[in-house]
C-alpha cells in the first residue's frame, strides 16, 4: 500500500450524515493501513477491523433504513452492494489472523478505492439525488436526517 486513502470534495454526497460517515470511514481505513504497514501486533490490527465492521454495520444499516422508509425504487440492488463489501471485509479481517498484512493492504485498497470510492461516486450519489429530490416534498426528511447526525456526531 502506497500511502494513505485521501478524501476528495467530488465523493461528498451533499448529506451531511452520509458524507460525515464516508469521511470517517476513511480515517478508519487509513489507520488500519498504518497499523500494519508498521507491523503492529495481530490484537491491535484484529480490533482495528472489529471497529469497522461495526462502523459499516451502522452505517450501511443508516443508509438503508433511509432507503425503505422513503421507498427507494433501487434498495435491493444498493443493498447488494452492501452485503458484497461486508463480505469482502470479513474475508480480510480472517486474513488478519494469518499475519497475511501486505495482502490484507493490497486488498483494503482496492477495496477503499476500487469498490468503496466508485459506489459513493455511483451509488451513493443516485441514493443522495433521490433523497435531494425527496426533502423538496417530504419536509419530514430534512428533520429525520438532522436526527442521523446528532445521533452520529453529537
Amino acid at each position: 500500500m502506497g500511502g494513505q486513502i485521501k478524501w476528495e470534495t467530488d465523493l461528498e454526497t451533499g448529506i451531511l450524515v452520509v458524507d460525515f460517515q464516508h469521511k470517517e470511514f476513511f480515517r478508519l481505513v487509513n489507520d488500519l493501513l498504518d497499523s500494519s504497514i508498521k507491523g503492529r501486533d495481530r490484537a491491535a490490527v484484529a480490533k482495528a477491523f472489529n471497529f469497522l465492521n461495526f462502523y459499516i454495520i451502522d452505517h450501511f444499516g443508516m443508509e438503508e433504513s433511509l432507503m425503505m422508509e422513503y421507498k427507494y425504487q433501487f434498495l435491493m440492488e444498493h443493498r447488494g452492494f452492501h452485503r458484497y463489501f461486508k463480505e469482502e471485509l470479513q474475508k480480510l479481517e480472517a486474513q488478519i489472523s494469518g499475519n497475511h498484512f501486505e495482502e490484507v493492504s493490497t486488498r483494503l485498497d482496492y477495496l477503499m478505492v476500487g469498490w468503496f470510492v466508485n459506489h459513493i461516486k455511483v451509488q451513493d450519489r443516485k441514493l443522495a439525488k433521490f433523497l435531494h429530490e425527496e426533502a423538496k416534498v417530504n419536509r419530514g426528511l430534512s428533520e429525520r436526517l438532522g436526527q442521523l447526525m446528532r445521533k452520529f456526531f453529537g
